[in-house]
């Protein structure tokens, strides 16, 4: 009975060697843990037997359930581009059409090339994440085919044409610039342009590392993110609008005195009315000059009230001919400035 174990195990072993590369390395750790038990527990009672058994059993089945993520650990590329700007790449669509990616989406690129059977095998299991996301705006789905010399564009398009997902075909350049050494390969690309992923497609329930759907959603959150942050510093700006910017309202912002002689001193009055729902704060009203000065009634006006500032120009000692001197009012208003002109001639 317990001779069945490592026979079966001895099995496992020698199969992994028919995986990509060595695979077995958990397989091996798995003999190696079993036998020592196995030799130590050959003759015990079967209740001990059964309890170490059950134990392994289940170390088993957490192994079995973590394969995957070691494998799409231990074969991933090391010399990936990822997170890393995506380079220009010559890209035509069937109708041997330029193709520039929109850069208001996610892009997926499944990378083939037409002597990859594997690549050809996982097209349905790409149309079919392409279907269950094709609700989803942000996503575009796209496969990529690298060229041989051998290929012919007719005669290659025959293994993606059942499918609905955009069909692209690269230049002689493209591989390179993306590093790929083979294929299958899939990758991802955020709507910055930084190319976020390049490995297997991981989907799967235990495929924990760098699963797909994990990349996909922290892609989105991040986009949510900016748009909930650009929402909320729109909501805080007009909040602010509303409630810190009062609205200045003036009878006449330019007031003509006529004609004076040099010797003559002029006064006169322009009213300020608040309009708004909040208080009007004059902080500061300057003039142009020395010859003008400008008396504010009151800096604080409220609501439906008004203000006068009293303009009073005094001509230089020679000043002869048109002047226009301005009066600078600083408030709480936006913009924040408002100018009054006071104007005339001098004989």
């Amino acid at each position: 009975m317990l001779g069945i174990y490592p026979f079966l195990l001895l099995i496992a072993f020698i199969s992994s060697f028919f995986s990509l590369g060595f695979a077995g390395y958990p397989l091996v750790a798995i003999i190696a843990i079993e036998i020592p038990i196995i030799i130590r527990i050959y003759k015990k009672p079967k209740k001990t037997i059964l309890k170490y058994s059950s134990v392994f059993i289940i170390l088993l089945c957490v192994i079995t359930a973590t394969l995957p993520d070691y494998y799409n650990y231990r074969y991933q590329e090391t010399n990936i581009n990822s997170d890393k700007k995506l380079p220009l790449l010559e890209l035509y669509n069937s109708r041997n059409e330029p193709v520039v990616f929109n850069k208001n989406k996610i892009i997926v690129l499944d990378i083939w090339t037409s002597s990859c059977g594997i690549c050809i095998k996982q097209f349905p299991k790409f149309e079919a994440l392409k279907n269950e996301l094709k609700n989803d705006t942000l996503i575009q789905f796209y496969s990529l085919n690298l060229p041989l010399k051998r290929d012919v564009r007719k005669k290659i398009s025959k293994y993606t044409q059942p499918y609905s997902f955009d069909k692209l075909y690269a230049g002689n350049e493209v591989q390179n610039q993306l590093k790929i050494n083979f294929v299958p390969k899939y990758i991802i690309i955020d709507k910055n342009s930084n190319i976020r992923y390049i490995g297997s497609l991981n989907t799967g329930t235990f495929e924990f590392y760098k699963n797909f759907y994990t990349i996909i959603n922290e892609l989105k959150m991040k986009i949510l993110n900016k748009v909930v942050l650009l929402c909320l510093t729109l909501i805080m700006y007009s909040c602010k609008k509303t409630e810190n910017f009062a609205s200045i309202k003036i009878e006449h912002k330019e007031i003509n005195f006529g004609t004076i002689s040099s010797k003559d001193t002029v006064t006169k009055i322009f009213k300020l009315y608040n309009s708004s729902d909040v208080p009007l704060k004059i902080s500061k009203v300057g003039t142009s000059c020395g010859c003008t000065g400008a008396i504010l009634s009151d800096s604080i006006i409220k609501t439906g009230d008004f203000a006068e500032i009293q303009a009073t120009f005094i001509p230089r000692p020679g000043e002869a001919g048109v002047v226009k001197n301005s009066i600078v009012v600083r408030s709480n208003t936006s913009p924040s400035f408002t100018t009054l002109y006071l104007k005339g001639n001098v004989e």
